[in-house]
């Protein structure tokens, strides 16, 4: 469809530089103050075939912009309102397109925030359609790999006394349509969230609650509509030289028939080292749990509740649930330029259960048999940052295990290229 990503490029075009014009032509005279801003992308992808080749997998290429135009308000008094736009448009995904990728103009958020003030202590509410702040939780995330970033409408209220703070959400996923201003609050699902984290001290330790219910989940040993409820610890630290950061989980709930009983763990840990500037060694590892007894209404299935497209590496190949996967890594920045290496090792926990691929799918049935080993993903990625611009590069070789090449996959290459400009 060259005409319709043409069509969404010229409009992306034309939100951000009518941005930047009206940012300058902003009143310095009293009055509510505005700030205006303005991020425009251009991404290109490459993988030779999807879903590792499985069922003759197509070659997928896709081309996508868009642009973001935020008009951030302080009203008089205390209040603030947050309104933005965007337009998006891509071609080329295979081997089905997604419908948050592609939208005429459209209300990406817009909420009210209205601050309280105690004594000791403070609180902010905001109501409206907005991207969910998770701190690094692993479960949460606003899938930035994609065009159109999530959001949720919700109410968003957080509460702090000194070194604690409290966070409650509560509402519903954003529907994205391909019209303009047609976005809306999915009527069939429903979300919240509860965060308690202490901010002080050389460790932020927090804990989380999550309660999502969708009209269909899929999985190996499961379909139909699910309730699942997601309580969890975090803890991460503040030393950039010497960080680490863990998360553990537990759910439970119903889906289709089956009553689920799961959980997941998962620890990043890195050391700055003497070499260069800025240069850090480290790992990533995580467990997340599998079904192990086929047709005994028990899922024991992990589910990454609302989880970036590109979990292990930019490839959108692998999705978490029924893995373990450690991916060691270094990384370096020399003045604008980062580079970063790595290679993620990705098993399947129980061979009674499938191996998951985006957006949380069974790839390959398990039947109990075959090895247990899923894939190996070296991958190099790069950025360099101009000014109000950053290129990101990205390669990723996918080396399937014996379970995947036993359904018909095989060795895949990915290549990913982006330019971001933001002021």
């Amino acid at each position: 469809m060259p005409g319709t990503l043409g069509a969404r490029a010229a409009l992306a075009f034309a939100l951000f530089f009518a941005a930047g014009h009206v940012r300058a032509q902003e009143p310095d005279g009293p009055g509510p103050s505005i700030v205006f801003s303005g991020d425009l992308r251009f991404r290109a992808e490459w993988l030779d075939a999807a879903s590792f080749g499985v069922g003759g997998g197509q070659r997928s290429d896709p081309r996508g912009v868009r642009a973001y135009l935020t008009a951030d308000t302080a009203l008089p008094g205390p209040a603030r309102l947050l309104l933005q736009v965007s337009a998006s448009g891509e071609q080329g995904r295979k081997p089905v397109e997604r419908p948050f990728d592609r939208s005429a103009i459209d209300l990406a958020q817009g909420y009210l925030e209205l601050p309280i003030e105690m004594e000791s202590s403070s609180a902010r509410v905001r109501i409206g359609r907005q991207e969910v702040e998770a701190r690094g939780n692993r479960l949460i995330a606003v899938r930035d790999a994609a065009n159109i970033r999530r959001t949720f409408d919700v109410i968003d209220a957080v509460f702090s006394s000194g070194s604690w703070i409290a966070t409650g959400t509560a509402g519903r996923p954003t529907r994205n349509g391909p019209g303009a201003f047609d976005d809306r609050p999915d009527p069939d699902e429903r979300f919240a969230m509860l965060t308690v984290r202490r901010e002080s001290g050389p460790i932020h330790p927090e804990l989380f609650f999550i309660d999502r219910k969708r009209p269909r989940a899929v999985f190996q040993d499961a379909v139909g509509p699910e309730s699942r409820k997601t309580l969890g610890v975090r803890a991460s630290s503040t030393d950039s030289n010497a960080g680490f950061a863990m998360q553990a989980a537990v759910q439970w709930g119903t889906a289709g028939r089956s009553d689920i009983h799961a959980g997941a763990l998962a620890l990043e840990a890195h050391n700055a080292v003497r070499l260069g500037q800025r240069t850090q060694i480290g790992f990533t590892a995580g467990i997340a749990s599998g079904d192990r007894h086929p047709g005994d209404h028990r899922l024991e299935t992990f589910d990454v509740v609302y989880p970036d497209l590109s979990y292990f590496t930019t490839a959108p190949l692998y999705f978490p649930g029924n893995s373990w996967d450690i991916s060691p890594f270094a990384s370096t920045r020399v003045n604008d330029v980062g580079v970063r290496l790595g290679i993620d090792f990705v098993n399947r926990l129980s061979r009674f259960d499938a191996i998951y691929q985006p957006p949380g799918v069974p790839l390959v049935r398990g039947d109990g048999t075959g090895s247990h080993h899923g894939a190996s993903l070296p991958y190099v990625n790069v950025d360099w940052r101009w000014g109000p611009a950053t290129v990101f590069l990205s390669y990723v070789h996918a080396m399937p295990g014996a379970p995947i090449r036993d359904a018909g996959g095989r060795t895949v290459d990915f290549f990913l290229s982006q330019l971001e400009i933001r002021f």
